[in-house]
């Protein structure tokens, strides 16, 4: 059993939904009637109400009529390995579109902010430049705290590895790269350790016990061990993927390049100037921590 005491502080607010097609998305909103907003977006494996610091967040937010909003989105949880960072930002549209409807929040601010893996989200979401620039879609500011780089993860993860072991991930990795080029980035990748993935299939009878090797963990292997397709383990494991916005040895023009089209940093800087509203002040993004 879980102590309760170590959860996080409770969030109260009202639980509803912010699209219905495709399927049907919530989205939970500490304080629905104020008119500005902070839209979170949490890391990979997170949903909402994952993080201990949300509840002071909120609560720092309000007295600035600020509401703390959570979006579910199809890629929390294990829905990552089938997801993109651009479908992701298309669902944070929708949400940001429907919030701009509501006629609490029609003159207010709206800021975009990422946790971990969350930040390529908020990145993404900037390099589309009618994204940026629509009515219903800008952004009034955007927060990246603690962005974190996948690709130099794996990286360690492979450098810690025994020689086969390395062996395996190259391979996994070079199939990825080949079937991404091939146009079937679409397709799953093989399970490489299919016998540590645990999958509770026995119903639990408290006078037998359970079977050999079972635990209580659920399904937390659906989330940690997920399904991945070859176009996102190359955009997580390779250099210049999709998620590849944060590595320590970016070039400068991987990250200064404002061009249209560019996948960088910059870019999307740019993008979130290009929004900005004559009545309102200019709009900025903020970056919470740093590489040691």
């Amino acid at each position: 059993m879980n102590d309760s005491a170590s959860f996080p502080v409770p969030l109260k607010g009202s639980l509803q939904l912010y699209q219905q097609h495709p399927l049907p998305l919530p989205y939970f909103d500490t304080d629905p009637d104020l008119p500005n907003t902070l839209v979170f977006i949490p890391g990979l494996t997170n949903t909402i109400g994952c993080l201990p610091y949300l509840p002071r967040i909120a609560e720092s937010i309000r007295k600035h009529g600020y509401s703390l909003v959570q979006p579910q989105m199809s890629c929390n949880l294990g829905g990552y390995g089938q997801s993109t960072l651009e479908g992701d930002a298309q669902e944070i549209a929708k949400c940001i579109s429907h919030l701009r409807s509501l006629p609490s929040k029609l003159d207010g601010r709206i800021v975009l902010m990422g946790h971990s893996t969350g930040c390529q989200d908020v990145i993404t979401y900037l390099l589309s430049h009618d994204r940026a620039t629509n009515k219903q879609t800008r952004l009034d500011g955007a927060i990246l705290q603690a962005p974190a780089s996948d690709r130099e993860y794996y990286e360690m993860e492979r450098n810690k590895a025994s020689p086969q072991q390395r062996a395996k991930m190259d391979r996994e990795l070079q199939h990825a790269i080949k079937l991404v080029e091939e146009g079937q980035g679409a397709t799953l990748m093989p399970r490489s350790d299919p016998e540590t993935i645990h999958m509770p299939t026995k119903t639990w009878d408290a006078d037998q016990g359970f079977q050999s090797g079972d635990t209580e963990q659920g399904n937390a292997s659906a989330v940690f061990s997920p399904a991945m397709t070859a176009y996102r383990t190359w955009a997580l494991k390779a250099k210049q993927g999709h998620d590849d916005l944060f590595s320590s040895d970016l070039t400068d023009d991987e990250i200064t390049n404002h061009q249209p089209g560019a996948h960088t940093i910059a870019r999307a800087i740019t993008n979130l100037g290009a929004g900005s509203d004559p009545s309102k002040p200019t709009r900025m993004l903020a970056l919470i921590g740093e590489k040691e």
